[in-house]
């Protein structure tokens, strides 16, 4: 999304991180990796996931798998992190909770997964939209239908040799209460509910809301 402000998205995270130990980070749903790089330049182990092999690219530590069935190792990673309202790409609320619960899963004990997802409000508001980000190498154009909470987009992917990659997508808007519900039922703890990362907001459209998530 073009009005993401990714290093503030990032230090909202890192509250939530363990100060000490375990410096692994993975980003979840990460397409080029937003947050990737940002991560790293604060000394963060960083991997990539995404079941899109050419949103990954050839950069980093690539995995390719789908964020409901997470092929990695329990309690290995002190950090998960999913820009883009990436949450709402998953199908339903079962589909949400399996994720949850696969996120929990490979969390340490006292890791974090923060996260941003698109409100009702936003999605009526990206309704006939057209937008860009990372300096135009991704444009989105979108649909929104209140009758079942689905907002379709079309995802134009500019790679470096002037080819372009058309995708379809389809995404649920969770309400918060379904997104809380599911985190819980996975054994997760809500810390925070934010709108714009707790930053100032002065666009036109109502703002992505961020989430934190902590393994007790």
């Amino acid at each position: 999304m073009a009005d993401i402000p990714y290093a503030d998205w990032f230090r909202f995270a890192l509250r939530y991180f363990p100060a000490t130990g375990n410096r692994r980070l993975i980003e979840l749903f990460s397409g080029p990796g937003a947050l990737a790089a940002i991560a790293e330049g604060h000394g963060f182990e960083v991997f990539r996931l995404d079941n899109s092999r050419n949103a990954l690219g050839k950069d980093g530590r690539r995995i390719l798998a789908d964020a409901t069935a997470l092929p990695l190792r329990a309690d290995f990673f002190s950090g998960l992190l999913a820009a883009n309202g990436s949450i709402n790409y998953l199908a339903d609320t079962d589909a949400l909770t399996a994720h949850f619960t696969e996120c929990a899963a490979i969390l340490c004990r006292g890791g974090a997964y923060v996260f941003d997802f698109c409100p009702a409000g936003r999605a009526f508001g990206l309704h006939a939209g057209h937008f860009s980000a990372l300096d135009g190498q991704i444009t989105f154009s979108h649909r929104f239908s209140p009758a079942d909470q689905e907002l379709l987009s079309v995802v134009k992917i500019h790679s470096g040799d002037g080819q372009i990659i058309t995708e379809l997508h389809r995404q649920r808007i969770f309400a918060p209460l379904e997104i809380r519900s599911a985190a819980v039922a996975a054994g997760l703890e809500v810390r925070e509910e934010a709108e714009n990362y707790g930053l100032p907001f002065t666009g036109d459209n109502a703002p992505m809301v961020a989430m934190a998530l902590v393994k007790p």
